[in-house]
């Protein structure tokens, strides 16, 4: 096996197939990135939960695969002078790699016992926008649940119904939901582990690119560029999440949004002091609204002017991270607060529309 390539393009592929390997597996294959030199070059990086594989165009002299250390090779490429680089795979899967003056010697694997990644029929395709499919990751992936108590909490659900793409993550605390136009007419359902989608949202590189989506009942493939992404589907029921928004809304307050960020941030600093969580307090009233927080650290008061109308006031008690989170989510300039009492779950919603969604449980206060 032996050809030459670009830097750039080989760091390029080592970099993106290399979010699928492991660190430290007692499975070492798992650590490795399978090269195969063919028509093209295909590099694979795989944790038998996601596969990703990346395809580059380079001068092929001799066909052949390796596996080669993933954290090792790319240590090396990225390492290496700017210009071509030279890869053979010798006698005794001795692998050797030149640029320019530089010469490097390492040991690989047969290609042969990394895992085989089965050629599946997939039964719907979709085609979509790396913009929109990005927009979803990013608006609601912080509300996936971390503990695998509950498996399918810890993937983002998409509803594709129509022309939109829907984004859904809970994790018992809060409920995240991102609306996107897209140009497909379909009506589908499943749910992608959350890791999985955070990986793949760091490598589309371009947001103007277009993205297929290809499903099985098990599995899904996205392809994009020079890029084709597995992933299991998690298996379960998701939560009816449309039980959980409240139907009914005894206030509601039009708040600036970089203001309150800025207040709860600031509230943060006596809260999450001394590694105790200390809830930060919210009182709503008719024209403004208090965030307070009161620690063995010290007090914090400030007051928001609001416009608000409603038949009652309450004070809350949040998680900070919890509001950051879902505050920091959102790109409009005003953001709208509903809520029906103090124990009650808070909702944050655009003035107009349903572009997004986000439910804040609130936590005891003394």
């Amino acid at each position: 096996m032996k050809f030459s390539c670009s830097n750039y393009d080989f760091l390029t592929a080592i970099n993106a197939a290399s979010k699928a390997t492991v660190s430290n597996s007692s499975f070492p294959i798992l650590e490795t990135l399978l090269i195969e030199a063919g028509k093209d070059i295909k590099i694979t990086g795989s944790n038998n939960e996601i596969t990703i594989e990346y395809v580059f165009e380079a001068n092929v002299f001799s066909e052949g695969s390796i596996a080669v250390d993933s954290k090792m090779l790319s240590e090396i490429i990225r390492r290496m002078p700017e210009g071509m680089i030279d890869f053979e795979v010798k006698d005794n899967l001795n692998v050797n790699i030149k640029c320019g003056e530089l010469d490097f010697n390492i040991t690989g694997i047969s290609g042969d016992e990394f895992p085989k990644i089965p050629e599946m029929s997939y039964d719907e395709e979709i085609l979509t926008s790396a913009e929109s499919l990005l927009s979803v990751i990013r608006k609601t992936s912080f509300a996936v649940a971390q503990s695998d108590i509950n498996p399918i909490l810890t993937g983002i659900k998409l509803e594709i119904s129509q022309d939109n793409m829907k984004g859904i993550a809970v994790d018992g605390y809060r409920l995240a939901i991102k609306n996107t136009p897209i140009d497909v007419y379909s009506d589908i359902s499943f749910t992608i582990q959350g890791r999985a989608l955070n990986e793949l949202s760091k490598i589309m590189t371009s947001a103007d690119e277009k993205v297929s989506i290809n499903l099985t009942d098990k599995n899904v493939l996205f392809s994009f560029g020079n890029c084709r992404f597995f992933s299991r589907l998690l298996e379960g029921e998701f939560i009816n999440y449309n039980n959980v928004i409240p139907k009914e809304k005894l206030y509601r307050a039009k708040v600036e949004v970089k203001e309150l960020i800025k207040s709860i941030d600031r509230a943060s600093l006596l809260a999450e002091a001394g590694g105790i969580i200390n809830p930060v307090k919210i009182s709503y009233d008719y024209n403004s609204i208090t965030i307070t927080c009161d620690t063995v650290k010290g007090h914090l008061k400030e007051v928001i002017n609001v416009n608000a109308d409603g038949k009652e006031t309450f004070t809350v008690g949040y998680n900070c991270k919890f509001m950051l989170d879902a505050l920091k989510a959102i790109d409009d300039e005003y953001v709208i607060i509903e809520l029906n009492g103090s124990i009650t779950p808070t909702v944050l919603r655009p003035e107009e529309g349903d572009e997004y969604l986000y439910i804040v449980l609130p936590v005891k206060i003394r």
